[in-house]
């Protein structure tokens, strides 16, 4: 956890949600500890990814604060530093959430990117997830909540994982959509920490 919001920025850029300062090897001259895999990733990108390792190599644990749909600010976050005198190491956010139209996601990914981004600038770490709703809706975040937990069949999967039919189609604009919100991010030096598909095993 971090012990004052006046930590040093770093800026970077990735695609979505990672960031550490007020810890002192972060932008230091630290060995490499890992490449990253994307070649144009910057400094700030691999000062955290070295960040990390100096996390394991020490034994240490990072904690964070999971911020919900219906949490338009810093309830949750203001609340544990009220109990605690600390602020979360890394905050986090799910593109989607248990949000059932379209005006209402377009509202809470815009104050994801502006709240994400103030949380970077202030020293922590940000990480964001994806409940990417069905393909086989018609358009992007048709269905909401109902569509992510929804099934589809063998057939469909095999489509939407085929190039160039009309699912794969529709896979690939859900995931433009997202990545304008991940550009904004970038845009403004965040460094991501991107999981989507990060429940694949709870059976929806």
């Amino acid at each position: 956890m971090l012990n004052t919001w006046l930590s040093k920025l770093l800026t970077a850029t990735l695609i979505v949600v990672l960031l550490s300062s007020s810890l002192p090897s972060i932008g230091g001259p630290t060995a490499h500890a890992a490449t990253p895999v994307n070649p144009n990733a910057t400094q700030a990108v691999q000062d955290v990814l070295n960040y990390f390792d100096t996390v394991q190599t020490n034994n240490q644990i990072i904690s964070g604060q999971y911020v919900r749909g219906q949490n338009y600010g810093y309830l949750e976050t203001d609340h544990l530093y009220n109990l605690t005198g600390k602020y979360p190491a890394m905050i986090g956010y799910d593109l989607l959430y248990n949000v059932t139209n379209a005006s209402d996601l377009s509202k809470w990914r815009s104050f994801i990117v502006d709240h994400a981004t103030d949380y970077w600038k202030k020293g922590g770490l940000v990480t964001l997830s994806w409940h990417e709703t069905n393909p086989v809706d018609a358009t992007v975040d048709a269905g909401g909540w109902n569509s992510v937990i929804s099934s589809m069949s063998q057939t469909d999967f095999d489509s939407l994982t085929t190039p160039g039919t009309t699912l794969y189609n529709k896979w690939l604009a859900h995931i433009d959509t997202m990545a304008g919100y991940l550009k904004s991010l970038r845009d403004q030096g965040v460094v991501v920490l991107w999981r989507p598909y990060h429940e694949m095993n709870i059976g929806f």
